[in-house]
């Protein structure tokens, strides 16, 4: 079984940062964390949840 490769986009700025993924059935997600030690956890934390976790950044 081949999985699709899935995309996410990221615009790094000083205080935050913006995420956007394409997902397996071409819909857009997309999300604002801060730029901090414990945003970059919740970021990896999103991408669990939408099963993303080897996607391209």
């Amino acid at each position: 079984m081949t999985h699709p490769t899935l995309f996410v986009g990221i615009d790094v700025a000083k205080t935050k940062f913006d995420v956007a993924l394409l997902n397996a059935e071409g819909k857009y997600r997309s999300k604002v964390f801060p730029n901090t030690p414990v945003g970059h956890q919740q970021f990896l934390e999103w991408l669990t949840r939408h099963d993303a976790q080897e996607a391209h950044l």
